[in-house]
């Protein structure tokens, strides 16, 4: 019933200034309407925002950028419910949400044209519109014109953008975070110069529809979001609530430059699929940052992860806690995967190499093993028994590659020992 009453006040505000039903932000000369629509949002959502208790931490992290302002901002965070993005951005004073610097948003298109209130607001609130692989539409993939939009104002006008890289709203609060999506990394990516031609090449010709994409410098600074407490705030199919407690943590920026530099080392341009490659791996590198420091804080909330485990009967502890593990040993089996996909082929044929796939089956039977044990040990959702199945299934995929590795390795010794004994025997008669 609240959030049916929030939309209403806004549109009916709105609707005094603009009958139009297409909005567009004009970043280097917003006329004084788009000035006026823009206070008004503001001083609804605030006021919203003012029944609930939000406590805001680290927000001199966003500020700073803010305010110098030196590369494009990409920010993203976690989704528990339809208002992450609105309860992200109130802590801000009021002076620093000013219609030319506010966020740029990535919202999907099936989720905001479902309603014709969101459908009228979403462009009020700078939001770029995205088709997910599940919907109707036939402009979707990581190649769509929202990316393209995304990139522009990040490329040319040095603009926040905001994303949330799960693609889509989880309320499972005892289970994890979700899997990463590309769309972060490809975004990231397609800001680098070295990149761009590439990128551009890599563009279906139907998706193009005169899309290109354009370089960033310095590259975006990429800061992370935690939010605790907000699937209170909105439960999925529910209303809005007042007086709920929320937490909204800002991390300090997560270095991208010196990983991508790396990424384009172990990839080198050539490489069949390597933006694939490189896409997926620079994911992965920030979906483990993100899990140490959204532990960082989730600790801040509840607690030591100790403490909790203790005081409470809530399985929320072990799943954390494994999150925590399996984050770790992530860490550990991506660093010596691109370990070995630096060595050269002469390399290859040493004994280093045998060594290096010895450690990287171990890791991957260690982290086995680590699954099996949560498998059978913790009273666990559908959701997460299905997710660990998937894991157990990739790990195994992983570890009879390993192994296959390792017997070509031997058999190729092998054979090398036989040549040599048999050019040795040749050479005596």
């Amino acid at each position: 019933m609240m959030d049916n009453i929030i939309c209403f006040i806004f549109c009916l505000l709105l609707s005094a200034f603009t009958n139009c039903a297409e909005f567009t932000v004009d970043l280097e000369e917003p006329s004084r309407e788009q000035e006026a629509i823009f206070g008004i949002i503001k001083t609804v959502v605030k006021s919203f925002a003012s029944l609930q208790y939000i406590e805001a931490h680290g927000l001199e992290n966003l500020v700073s950028q803010l305010s110098s302002r030196n590369s494009g901002i990409i920010t993203f965070a976690n989704h528990q419910s339809e208002y992450d993005d609105l309860i992200m951005w109130t802590p801000l004073a009021w002076g620093q949400l000013d219609i030319r610097s506010f966020r740029w948003v990535l919202a999907a298109r099936e989720q905001i044209e479902c309603s014709s209130a969101l459908s009228y607001l979403a462009p009020q609130l700078k939001t770029i519109l995205i088709n997910r692989k599940s919907t109707i539409y036939k402009d979707i993939g990581l190649h769509q014109a929202a990316m393209f939009d995304a990139n522009y104002n990040l490329g040319n006008f040095k603009s926040w953008v905001h994303i949330f890289p799960e693609g889509a709203i989880f309320q499972d609060y005892g289970r994890f975070i979700a899997k990463f999506k590309p769309g972060l990394a490809h975004l990231i990516m397609s800001c680098d110069r070295e990149l761009l031609e590439e990128l551009n090449e890599d563009v279906p010709e139907e998706n193009l529809r005169g899309g290109r994409y354009f370089y960033s410098e310095p590259l975006p600074t990429i800061l992370p979001i935690a939010l605790f407490g907000t699937h209170n705030l909105k439960p999925l199919h529910q209303g809005a609530r007042i007086g709920q407690q929320v937490h909204v943590f800002y991390g300090e920026p997560i270095a991208i430059d010196d990983m991508l530099q790396k990424l384009k080392q172990d990839f080198p341009f050539g490489t069949e699929k390597r933006l694939e490659l490189m896409r997926n791996s620079l994911t992965k590198y920030i979906e483990i940052e993100y899990l140490h420091f959204y532990l960082k804080c989730y600790q801040e909330v509840f607690g030591p992860l100790e403490k909790y485990y203790i005081e409470s009967n809530d399985t929320g502890y072990f799943k954390n806690k494994i999150a925590m593990d399996l984050g770790e040993i992530s860490k550990n089996i991506f660093i010596i995967r691109t370990n070995i996909g630096k060595l050269s082929d002469d390399e290859k044929n040493s004994r280093n190499y045998r060594e290096e796939l010895n450690k990287y089956l171990a890791l991957l039977k260690f982290k086995e093993d680590y699954l099996i044990h949560i498998e059978q040990e913790l009273k666990l959702t559908d959701y997460d028994r299905e997710r660990i199945s998937y894991n157990l299934f990739g790990v195994r995929k992983d570890i009879e590659s390993v192994e296959r590795k390792l017997r070509d390795w031997k058999q190729k010794k092998d054979a090398d020992i036989l040549i040599n004994i048999s050019q040795h025997n040749l050479s005596k008669k």
